[in-house]
């Protein structure tokens, strides 16, 4: 066919931004840590600094491709088969990738190499360099919680250093652990407890995103649970990690991304 010459050059295509940090194909609901807090002094939650002691992680094949294997934790006998999950980085600004509940494995395409990753903390994965590549598609295996075995077992959960345990000896944390006692009262240890204290925080308080703890507060967590009974999202699992931790729970304070269900539209 003859055309004739075009007059004007076609428009340039140009980037798009958006506003997702990311995007999620897989099972949600889904967690993924990016930052974990151990300890807590009445009023600021911050990282337990302890040297990782996790070992490196090892190059497998696996149907045609390189996995590469993260160690196993020991004593984790609540958690059963393996979930795959694939991330595409947008505008996450970090170093850290978003980490699943015990990663079993992750893979990047074309990629075989353990030192392009490191230990950010013992529980959150991160790139050997100062921020995520744009587009980069990371995949995961990490095992679905095994629901059955969390709610036939009547034991505490002990795991983790003690700083996982450690709820302090002030007055705040005194009233903290009375009111875990009350909650729990005539419950057996294990997840009968730990539902119940869900179950309070969850009738009893109120979100309030913009809530700010007042200046003069001596402990941060008793002042969301005692009296104002309202607050953001970091106090609800403030609250949570200090309830379960006095009945000998190992908790920890975790910030990173939640996919939620209702939100998610695998077309987009």
């Amino acid at each position: 066919m003859v055309r004739e010459p075009r007059q004007t050059p076609p428009p340039e295509l140009a980037d798009r931004e958006g506003p997702a940090l990311l995007a999620v194909l897989g099972r949600t609901p889904w967690h993924a840590r990016l930052e974990v807090y151990d300890l807590y002094d009445g009023r600021t939650w911050w990282v337990d600094q302890a040297p990782v002691k996790r070992p490196a992680l090892q190059a497998v094949e696996a149907g045609g491709q390189t996995w590469l294997r993260i160690p196993r934790l020991a004593g984790l006998e609540l958690i059963r088969g393996r979930d795959l999950l694939t991330l595409l980085i947008n505008r996450l600004e970090t170093n850290r990738v978003p980490t699943p509940w015990h990663p079993s494995g992750v893979r990047i395409d074309r990629v075989d190499r353990p030192d392009f990753f490191e230990w950010s903390h013992e529980s959150v994965l991160a790139m050997t360099r100062e921020s995520l590549p744009r587009g980069i598609v990371l995949h995961w295996q990490s095992p679905p919680r095994h629901l059955s075995a969390w709610t036939t077992t009547s034991s505490v959960i002990p795991l983790g250093a003690e700083t996982n345990r450690g709820i302090g000896t002030d007055a705040g944390s005194a009233a903290i652990a009375q009111l875990a006692r009350e909650w729990t009262a005539g419950l057996p240890p294990g997840i009968a407890q730990i539902a119940a204290i869900e179950r309070r925080l969850r009738s009893d308080y109120r979100l309030d995103r913009d809530g700010v703890v007042p200046a003069a507060t001596g402990n941060a967590v008793a002042e969301f649970l005692l009296h104002t009974r309202a607050g953001p999202d970091y106090q609800f699992a403030g609250g949570a990690v200090l309830l379960l931790r006095t009945h000998g729970n190992s908790a920890r304070l975790e910030r990173g991304i939640y996919v939620r269900p209702d939100r998610y539209d695998d077309r987009r």
